[in-house]
Order: structure tokens, then sequence, then C-alpha cells
């Protein structure tokens, strides 16, 4: 649901949530309603003057996406091509998504944002956010995120995030290590056939007071490293096709772990009006045979 300018005022409202039960999970429902009740968005914009925004709740801010939902405040200003903004609040829960206010996070971010005559665009973010759990540093990073829209049919998204802290042991220091990267390029080739390519590049980001019984497992994984290659092919317009591959591969495994991904869609099946999708998927695991998996 999304409400702007409500009755003409300078509120807004916005929200996006799902609830899913099965029979087998109702009874972990009656105990807690938030293992069935998933809140994805749900806050309230005041928006005083156009170019200042002011939010209360649960979002996903745009200009830092995959920092995640913050519950809180958080505040956009724009400044012609400048943008700024910061936040303070806390994290969801990390076992059922529901309201922790003992996860404390607050960040700042700075942006430029450019568009060209034919309103493609450019922009480029950079944040700095501390996460805590009952007082305790958690985890402090820098997150840089950049799209790209300049040139015709081709669009260009990344992300990038640093850590600054680090505690092993009690040891508390500074550092300067990254910990994610996802690089993403689309290409639309023709209007009904698009291309795109995918890397990804992470650590597994280290909490140090919410998961500290793990942190010098953590610490020991190797880098994730993967590709990703899709195809997009739309001969009619109700018909689609498309292939997707991956590629994904760890130091220390046996082998490389690779995934094939087809399939074709007609959107609306004449007498019933329904879509159909038929697909298959062919995946070869790089673990061994009986090798324990870590969730």
């Amino acid at each position: 649901m999304r409400a702007d300018h409500i009755a003409g005022s300078k509120f807004s409202a916005e929200t996006y949530l799902s609830f899913v039960h099965s029979n087998n999970t109702w009874e972990a429902i009656k105990k807690n309603v938030m293992n069935g009740l998933k809140i994805y968005n749900f806050t309230v914009r005041y928006q005083p003057v156009k170019s200042l925004d002011i939010w209360l709740g649960r979002r996903i801010n745009a200009n830092m996406s995959n920092i995640g939902a913050i519950d809180g405040l958080q505040v956009d200003k724009r400044f012609k091509s400048i943008i700024a903004g910061a936040f303070v609040g806390s994290r969801p829960d990390y076992t059922d998504y529901s309201i922790n206010f003992n996860l404390f996070q607050f960040g700042a971010y700075v942006g430029h944002v450019y568009a060209n005559k034919q309103h493609r665009e450019m922009r480029t973010t950079f944040a700095f956010v501390e996460q805590k759990n009952n007082g305790a540093t958690d985890r402090r990073f820098i997150y840089l995120q950049h799209y790209n829209s300049l040139l015709k049919n081709l669009y260009f998204f990344g992300t990038a995030e640093m850590d600054l802290y680090q505690n092993i042991n009690g040891a508390k220091q500074s550092v300067f290590n990254l910990t994610n990267l996802y690089l993403t390029l689309r290409y639309r080739v023709i209007r009904q056939f698009t291309f795109s390519v995918s890397y990804s590049a992470r650590h597994t980001p280290i909490y140090y007071e919410t998961y500290k019984d793990y942190v010098q497992r953590l610490i020991d994984e190797e880098t994730l490293q993967g590709f990703k290659f899709q195809v997009n092919y739309r001969p009619v317009r109700k018909l689609s096709l498309g292939v997707r591959a991956g590629y994904r591969a760890r130091k220390d495994d046996p082998r490389a772990s690779k995934n094939l991904y087809v399939w074709v869609t007609y959107s609306q099946v004449p007498g019933i009006d329904v879509a159909v999708t038929l697909s298959a998927t062919i995946l070869e695991s790089g673990l061994p045979f009986g090798k324990d998996l870590q969730p």
C-alpha cells in the first residue's frame, strides 16, 4: 500500500508486509505471530518542503539498499545535485524480523545525482554506519553504492562495504577490510532482448556481539566468488523466455558449483487468464557427497 500526500497534506505512508502459514507452523505462529508475519516496510513520510523528506517507521533506504531495513527515523535532504541524509534507530531482530531496540544503529550518507538531457541518471552514495548490540559495538563500516544509466540501454549497479572495526578475544582495533563487493551490468540489445552479467565477492559480515561465539570460525572463511549470466527474450507481448547460468567457487571446495535455469512464461492464457511458467533447473554442487552443511 502506498498513499502520497494524504488528503493534500505533507504526509505520505507506505507499507509492504506478508503473512504466511501452513498447518505445521501454526503452533509456532500462535506462540509468536512474527514467525508468520513479516513487515518489510511500514513507514510514514513528512515532507515540509520539496527537497526534504523525514521518514518514521521501518524502511529500506534506496540510497543504501544493501544495508537492509531500518527501524527508526530517517532524514533525506537534497541540494540540487547533492543529497545528504542520516538515520538513527535499530535493526530488525535476527531471529524473527521483529523490532529489537537492543540492536541500535545509526549512520549518515552523502551522495551525488546527475541526469543528462535524455533524463538518464547516475547516482553515487557514500555512507558510514555503526551497529550495536546492547550498547556494545557490533559492526562499524563504510558503504559505497553506484547506479549508472547514462549510456542508452546500458545499466550498471554496484555496492561495496569496508569494515572499520575488529574485536577478537577482547582485542579491539580499527581495520579497513573489504567485506562485500557486488557488481551487475545489464544491456538491452533491443526492446524484446536483454542480457545481464553480475559478479559477487564477499566475506560473511562479522557481528562481534551478536555472533561472538562464532567469530573465529567466520574470520577463517574464504572469500565467496560468483558470476551470474542472464538472458531475457520476449518474442511477442505475452511470451517471455529466459536463461540464467551461475558459477560460484571457494578456495577450499573440491570443485566449483554450477547451475543452469531455463524458463518460458506466457502471461495470459486465453480463456482462463492466468500466467503459466515452464522451467527446468540443472545444478552441480561443489560439495562432496556427505559433507556437512553449515548454516
